[in-house]
Parts: C-alpha cells; sequence; structure tokens
C-alpha cells in the first residue's frame, strides 16, 4: 500500500497500480492482516478516481469494499470508506440509493465528522475535507469547496511524502484558489499564492511522472494565464490539458478541462466556442459515469 501510494505514483501510470492493490488486499485476507489488507482495498478506490475509473463499477467496488470490511470489524477502513462511496454516488446522481452514511453508522454525514473532531481523527477530517472539495469543483460548487479548503487548514495533518490523497486535494486546492483569484477581489493576492504554489509543486512532480501530472499541470497553468490576462496561451494550455488528458485516459479531467474552457470562453464572448466545449464535457462526464455532473454541464448549456 504505502509502494503503491507513495513510490509508484511517481514512476507509473496511476492505472497499473490498480492490480498491485488488489493483490495487497488479498494477501493480507489471507495473512490475517486485515487492517493493511483493507487500506489497499480503500486506496484502491482512491486511485480509481484518481485514473478515472468509471463511477458505475466503482460504486460496486465500494459497496462490497464496506460491506466486507464490515463484515471484518474493520471500522477504520469503514470510515474510510464510506465517504468515498458517498462521493461517488453523489456525482452519480443516484437517488435511488441510500445514504450509506445512515446505512452504516446511522447517522449524517455531518454528525461523523463532528464525532471524529471530539475524538481527535485529524487525519479522517483532513481526508474528508478533501473528498468534499473535489465533489464541490466537479458540481461547479467553487465557493463551497473554498469553504472545505478553509476548514482542511484546521486539522494537523502530515504526509512524510505526498501520495494519492494529498496530490488530489493539491490538485483542487489549486483549481479554488485560481477561481477565486480570477474574480479580483480583496482576498486575490492570497488566493493566487496558494495557486502558484499548487503551480510549483506540480512542476516538480511532473518530472517524474509526465503521464499521471502533465494535463493537471497544463490545466492550472491554463487558469493561471486567465488570471494574467494571457489569452493566446490560456487557449494553448486548455488545448494541451484537454488533448493529453484524452491520450492517458483520464476522462473525468479531460472533462474538467472542456468545461473550465467553456467558462472562460464564455467570459471572453465567444459563444459557439463554448457551446462545443460544454458538450464535449457533458460527454466526458458521461463516459465517467458522473451523470449528476453532465446534467449540470447540459444546464449550463441549454441556458446559454
Amino acid at each position: 500500500m504505502i509502494v503503491v501510494s507513495i513510490i509508484n505514483i511517481f514512476r507509473e501510470p496511476y492505472q497499473a497500480s490498480l492490480d498491485t492493490l488488489l493483490d495487497g488486499y488479498s494477501s493480507g485476507c489471507q495473512s490475517g492482516d486485515l487492517l493493511w489488507g483493507f487500506y489497499c482495498l480503500q486506496r484502491h478506490s482512491v486511485v480509481q478516481l484518481h485514473a478515472g475509473g468509471n463511477l458505475i463499477k466503482l460504486k460496486q467496488e465500494l459497496t462490497s469494499a464496506v460491506k466486507k470490511a464490515r463484515q471484518y470489524g474493520q471500522i477504520t477502513a469503514t470510515i474510510l470508506i464510506v465517504p468515498w462511496l458517498s462521493s461517488v454516488i453523489e456525482m452519480m446522481g443516484d437517488i435511488s440509493r441510500k445514504d450509506p452514511y445512515k446505512t452504516y453508522f446511522s447517522c449524517t454525514e455531518d454528525a461523523l465528522l463532528v464525532l471524529q473532531e471530539s475524538l481527535k481523527n485529524f487525519s479522517f477530517c483532513h481526508q474528508f475535507c478533501t473528498k468534499k472539495q473535489y465533489v464541490c469543483v466537479y458540481n461547479g460548487d467553487i465557493d463551497g469547496a473554498a469553504q472545505y479548503y478553509t476548514r482542511r487548514l484546521n486539522y494537523p495533518h502530515s504526509d512524510i511524502s505526498s501520495s494519492t490523497g494529498s496530490i488530489l486535494g493539491t490538485f483542487t486546492d489549486g483549481l479554488i484558489a485560481l477561481s477565486r483569484a480570477q474574480r479580483h477581489e480583496i482576498d486575490e493576492e492570497q488566493w493566487t499564492g496558494i495557486a502558484v504554489g499548487v503551480i510549483a509543486k506540480f512542476s516538480v512532480w511532473v518530472k517524474s511522472s509526465s503521464w499521471n501530472f502533465s494535463h493537471k499541470l497544463l490545466l492550472l497553468e491554463a487558469e493561471h494565464n486567465v488570471l494574467a490576462g494571457n489569452d493566446a496561451l490560456a487557449v494553448e494550455k486548455y488545448n494541451l490539458s484537454i488533448t493529453t488528458a484524452r491520450k492517458h485516459r483520464f476522462v473525468h479531467e479531460e472533462g474538467l478541462s472542456f468545461e473550465r474552457f467553456g467558462d472562460y470562453h464564455i467570459r471572453m464572448g465567444r459563444t459557439d466556442t463554448a457551446l462545443l466545449c460544454y458538450s464535449s464535457a457533458k460527454e466526458c462526464f458521461r463516459r465517467w459515469g458522473a451523470y449528476a455532473v453532465a446534467d449540470r454541464v447540459a444546464e449550463k448549456r441549454r441556458q446559454l
């Protein structure tokens, strides 16, 4: 689990680590090391989200994983898996699905966070806020994402090295910061500083794994050029981000780049191009299985 989560992500594509994590889960169960076996299973779901794994399949796997964790008495693993199951259900828009927090903990999402705060389980609280801001970004709720970013700072948390979870949080940090800075409000300088720091991190990480990080860096650079008012370079970076995400099979982040590119075209008065971007974003999100996200983008297109 540690090798895949901290080392392999800088050496090989995210997609290549999935079978290794399942092997780790199987080995843990066979040897009686259930704790780390289920950590492998939990990390498997996070890596799939990184890799753009189909959400329909991922929901089934997460549901099976949380049932197994409960069956074997792995409460810590259950607490770590349920938030990601909830996020998948939310992005799918699966309203027929029961709330996993009520199903497995007999409480609401907010109540579980408050309980873990009282227990000083700050690692969970930190990851929970990362998950929430991730979902908010895909739901187009930048203000909500910014609130969870700020809340996450209240939970002491440290990584020995950058891991799959912290990279997910760092990427959304950058998108949140750039979105807020582009409003040119009183806190623009603060958000710009955060964004510059995130871009610096990805500039280092991309040297180790262009496959995993180049399209993310290109999207962040596109947004940074929007902030700087450099239209030609922003357009170039957006296009490169889209084509690179497609080439590396990150369909969800291809969709995210298309949507944010469309938003930029709207601000620049290029309505016809924005419509094309929104259509492409919708198709990417539907292929990902994020039907609620796809419907939201489709509604933006209809209103336009």
